[in-house]
């Protein structure tokens, strides 16, 4: 493995010691294009709306009342379709971010390999891709004076951190709403492969990263081109493939089409004669 490879590796690490020495521990995300920013779903489908077609409404009151919309529609449509663990207040919106519906939500992991094939999923080789490091107990303390994870379920104890104001279901405060790094209950066996985790974001249309209040708390390390056939390399080494992530049947047609290209390829580096 190259220099630059391993120098990643080491960053990686190193930013795990130092936040782990303040009782956080990271967070990732992978994106195989380094340009992308970190907008949830919901932003990206209002700023849309609002670019294509137009709309009288502010944008944050859009926002709000669109992610109504979209969550009453989806739980009156997909309610007999759903599992019991699914029919929860936060089930429902867990689902909804499943299907490609649009939230709030914007997916992490606690898993450095899983936002690592996430980066290189779909990847151009010769384009950058991007992992983002998220400190989340300190993007609380940051945002709602919290330096602690916060769990969000139904009926939370009057102790815990009450995140109704964040959900489509309920009212909304007038005051802007912020990001909030949040402990999902995972309701579906992706979640648990994943090891998901979530921030909830707040009303801005800033990307997550560029908010001075919080950029602070997040690390952008890029994946340059010429190191594609390290990370390769490093998740075949490390037995990764789309099942680990996607333990269904659309996780084993991933696979497959995987294993066939990795056949191909191998195949015009053994016998390159045969290819001309």
């Amino acid at each position: 493995m190259t220099e630059k490879w391993l120098k990643i590796l080491q960053e990686i690490i190193c930013l795990q010691l130092e936040m782990r020495k303040n009782g956080s521990a990271p967070w990732f995300r992978g994106h195989c294009n380094s340009s992308w920013k970190l907008h949830s779903t919901l932003h990206r489908h209002i700023k849309r709306l609002i670019t294509e077609i137009g709309h009288n409404l502010e944008p944050k009151l859009l926002l709000r009342e669109e992610y109504k919309t979209l969550y009453r529609g989806f739980m009156s449509s997909a309610w007999p379709l759903l599992g019991a663990r699914e029919r929860s207040d936060w089930g429902i919106v867990f689902s909804m971010q499943h299907y490609g519906i649009p939230t709030r939500l914007l997916d992490w992991t606690e898993s450095f390999i899983c936002a690592l094939y996430f980066a290189h999923l779909h990847r151009n080789p010769n384009e950058e891709a991007a992992i983002f490091v998220l400190d989340p107990a300190k993007l609380n303390k940051l945002t709602v004076d919290r330096e602690a994870l916060i769990q969000i379920g139904d009926d939370p104890p009057p102790s815990v951190f009450n995140a109704e104001c964040w959900h489509p279901r309920y009212q909304h405060p007038n005051e802007d709403l912020t990001t909030i790094a949040v402990v999902p209950i995972c309701t579906n066996p992706r979640m648990i492969a994943q090891r998901s985790m979530f921030t909830i974001s707040g009303d801005s249309f800033d990307p997550l990263e560029e908010q001075p209040a919080v950029s602070s708390a997040i690390k952008k390390i890029i994946l340059p081109p010429d190191i594609f056939d390290d990370v390769e390399t490093y998740l075949f080494l490390n037995g990764i493939d789309a099942f680990n992530f996607f333990p269904d049947n659309e996780g084993l047609r991933m696979k497959h089409e995987a294993s066939t290209k990795k056949l191909i390829n191998d195949a015009k580096l053994l016998y390159p004669s045969s290819f001309r």
